[in-house]
């Protein structure tokens, strides 16, 4: 696959804006725009998680989130943006984060739904990184590199994804979906950067209105840099969902992982086993909201190796009056190189907050957070807040 550059995702979305869906043009549809706008003063430690001392620094940040939506009574498209700058009082000069994702999700049939999704990212990695920005209800999953949080190390990732479901009855679905992921990492030496291409198929069965079993194979391979060093993962797991009430979901899946490490000038392949599954319990209520999340691995990393990736996470948000509300994460992650020589690491994280509406178009807030990284080398943990203003356009109808 060739690479994806964020111009080219720029044309994607202007030709799924341009050539619409089933034929209709969407510009001549009504397309929702909006746009927030959010500005922060703020001062951390360590924003890098670095080594060494002095290392603190205010910050002053800009960030701002187009978003177009289009909707039909079968369809569902929306295209979204980000840009931020962050710029620094003294020591770190400036940063800046980039994004957009195109994402498309279509009902054929009252049997057959489909999606489609591509997604462009470049950050540095360790910087600041906290699930606070993650959509209510929704399990609160941290991809950051910990191998490479403290290095100033920026990742560029291109992703592209695609499936569907298919009801075979009311109470039997299976599900299929695949796609590429592309991580690249400037300046880094050869055996860093790695394409991953992966497939999913999946069946489940209702036993009740409420619950549904099933299973699911994945399959994956992860490709380096560097010829002859490659990663194969095989991933059996039974998979349970069910409805505790009418605002509590619970999702998980257990299995193994079964991989196979390919490496240049290493005679044969190193085969592993170890268990692999994830479980997220989630809840939206009408004055909070609540996901946990947890979950076991194999994937790709800078280091030029696979890892095995644990990890749990939560996110609480709560409505203290009709204007004021509270939030708080929290997240563990610890990665473990299938080549035995690189060791494991562990980084933890955590936020606390509140924000409170000025008009239904602004807001502000404030927030503390907590950062540390365990194992390889010793850094000084990273404490910091801020101050923010939010204003979104148009804001509520």
């Amino acid at each position: 696959m060739k690479q994806i550059g964020g111009k080219t995702f720029g044309a994607m979305g202007i030709a799924l804006i341009a050539g619409g869906i089933n034929g209709t043009p969407l510009m001549a549809a009504k397309i929702k725009a909006s746009v927030e706008t959010t500005v922060r003063l703020g001062y951390d430690l360590n924003p890098f998680l670095q080594q060494g001392s002095d290392l603190g620094s205010g910050v002053a940040q800009a960030e701002v989130r187009p978003m177009l939506s289009y909707r039909t009574e079968t369809t569902e498209a929306q295209l979204t943006g980000n840009y931020e700058r962050s710029q620094y009082q003294r020591r770190y000069s400036h940063a800046d984060e980039y994004g957009a994702t195109a994402d498309v999700r279509k009902r054929v049939s009252p049997a057959l739904n489909v999606f489609a999704t591509l997604r462009y990212d470049s950050s540095i990695i360790g910087q600041g990184d906290s699930l606070s920005n993650n959509a209510i209800g929704t399990p609160p999953v941290d991809s950051t590199d910990v191998n490479l949080i403290g290095q100033r190390q920026r990742s560029n990732l291109y992703s592209a994804q695609a499936g569907g479901t298919y009801k075979l009855s009311p109470k039997d679905e299976f599900s299929v979906d695949g796609g590429a992921i592309l991580t690249r990492f400037p300046g880094r030496p050869a055996g860093s950067n790695s394409n991953e291409y992966n497939g999913r198929l999946a069946y489940t069965h209702a036993i009740s209105p409420r619950t549904k079993i099933g299973f699911s194979e994945s399959v994956y391979k992860i490709v380096y840099d560097v010829a002859g060093l490659n990663t194969f993962v095989v991933e059996p797991s039974v998979t349970f969902s069910t409805k505790l009430s009418p605002t509590w979901t619970f999702d998980a899946s257990a299995g193994v992982s079964i991989t196979t490490v390919a490496q240049p000038g290493v005679s044969g392949r190193h085969r592993s086993t170890s268990w692999a599954g994830s479980a997220d319990l989630c809840h939206i209520g009408s004055r909070n909201d609540f996901c946990f999340y947890a979950s076991r691995a194999v994937s790709s990393s800078g280091i030029g190796s696979s890892t095995v990736r644990s990890q749990a996470a939560f996110q609480f948000n709560q409505r203290i009056t009709g204007r004021l509300s509270g939030h708080a994460n929290a997240s563990f992650a610890q990665t473990k190189s299938q080549i035995a020589a690189l060791g494991k690491r562990e980084y933890i994280s955590a936020g606390v907050g509140l924000s409170q509406k000025i008009t239904p178009r602004l807001s502000i807030g404030i927030d503390g957070r907590y950062r540390d990284i365990f194992d390889g080398p010793a850094v000084k943990a990273d404490l910091g807040g801020e101050v923010s203003a939010t204003l979104a356009l148009p804001g509520p109808s």
